[in-house]
């Protein structure tokens, strides 16, 4: 009994044939070989069509998804984020302000950014050209003004007080310990050098103080005090109330005005020595007892040529005090003037020659109500016959020991 064989058809032509045949007797086609050019099943072409479909939507999905993603207040962010203010400030104008809603999330955006800036830039992780740069930039959209403006200074104040701690390091390395001093006060609470600028200032100022007060010990030992009190001062300016910088101080001064009085009195008794016309007496001359408005009291005042020239003019001063002592204001006759503590008087062609003497019959006229009693008096200048001039040196000092003081 004979197996029935199966009929297979030509892919080409589309003849029946055996299934053991190799070759199509029609069209001479192989057998089991598509041919070329010919139309895929339908099934494959099932599979391509679907695949395109999903293709075509995932690309369309992508098109949603940016256009999403492109809303004004993206493009925005995206602009503060690229530091491109221009661009930012364009799309809230246009697309954003006047919407309540979009405003509402640039401004919570805003804020969070300005705070992430600062604390960023605060925990080291952003350096300060970038804080700098990011707070600038929000600042020119002209949005939430007082925040940045404070974001700013937080980061300014931190960055200057970073800087100053590292120069009082580098200050200190150099034993430049008042420059170090000065750096490490300008580091604030909120730096996290704080700590340690102050245990550093500390340090530094036990250092510094000790330096300067040696050197101030130094130049007292030389009697050079007011250089030692300049010593002890720049370290007072740098570590106020310091106990024992301000015991120094009391003690510099007192030893620098002691120093300064014995001066004052050398210099004064050398000029008072080397007076070229010295007054030799001073008081009231009373001219009448009762006829005081036609002969009325007077200070004379007697002195002494002991130059080699000619007295042609000079002025003396004078200072009056009552029978206590105490200092009296001048007033003189016929003077509408307020009166002085101090009177200069004039005089005039007075032709004193070498060791000549003049004022014995010459005065200037006080008024009645006077009540002087005692008269110190001292040449303050001199005019020669041969035009030059002497102003005398002791004047000053006897000025200064005199004037509104009560005698002593």
């Amino acid at each position: 009994m004979e197996t029935l064989k199966k009929l297979i058809k030509c892919a080409r032509c589309g003849n029946e044939l055996s299934e053991e045949s190799v070759f199509c007797n029609k069209c001479g086609n192989k057998i089991g070989v598509k041919p070329r050019g010919e139309f895929l099943t339908k099934k494959a072409k099932w599979y391509i069509t679907t695949s395109l479909s999903v293709i075509a939507i995932v690309i369309a999905g992508i098109f949603w998804i940016d256009s999403i993603r492109a809303t004004p207040v993206k493009v925005f962010k995206d602009a503060i984020g690229d530091s491109k203010y221009e661009d930012a400030i364009l799309v809230y104008n246009k697309e954003i302000k006047g919407d309540l809603d979009k405003e509402s999330d640039i401004e919570a955006f805003l804020n969070s950014d300005i705070e992430k800036i600062a604390e960023d830039f605060a925990e080291g992780k952003i350096d300060y050209l970038f804080a700098k740069n990011r707070l600038e930039t929000i600042s020119k959209t002209n949005l939430l003004s007082a925040k940045v403006s404070e974001s700013q200074r937080e980061v300014n104040n931190l960055n200057d007080s970073r800087i100053a701690f590292k120069n009082g390091n580098e200050f200190l390395k150099n034993d430049r310990f008042a420059d170090a001093l000065h750096e490490f006060k300008k580091v604030i609470k909120s730096d996290s050098n704080y700590t340690n600028a102050q245990t550093l200032i500390s340090q530094a100022s036990t250092d510094y103080k000790t330096t300067l007060i040696n050197d101030a010990e130094k130049k007292a030992s030389e009697e050079q005090f007011e250089e030692a009190l300049m010593s002890i001062n720049e370290a007072l300016s740098i570590i106020p109330d310091d106990y024992d910088l301000v015991a120094k101080k009391a003690v510099y001064d007192k030893k620098n005005e002691e120093k300064k009085a014995v001066e004052r009195t050398i210099k004064l008794q050398k000029a008072k020595e080397h007076q070229e016309v010295v007054v030799e007496k001073a008081g009231i001359i009373v001219q009448s007892a009762d006829y005081k408005a036609l002969y009325p009291d007077m200070i004379q005042v007697i002195v002494k040529n002991q130059f080699g020239k000619t007295v042609k003019n000079m002025i003396v001063a004078s200072l009056a005090y009552d029978s206590n002592g105490l200092p009296l204001k001048i007033k003189t006759q016929f003077s509408f003037s307020n009166a002085n503590f101090e009177f200069d008087g004039n005089a005039e062609n007075v032709n004193i020659v070498p060791n000549g003497t003049f004022g014995k019959n010459n005065g200037w006229s006080l008024d009645e109500s006077h009540g002087i009693k005692t008269v110190l008096s001292c040449v303050k200048e001199v005019d020669y016959y041969d035009g030059t001039k002497w102003e005398n040196e002791y004047y000053d000092y006897w000025l200064e020991e005199y004037k509104e003081k009560p005698l002593h």
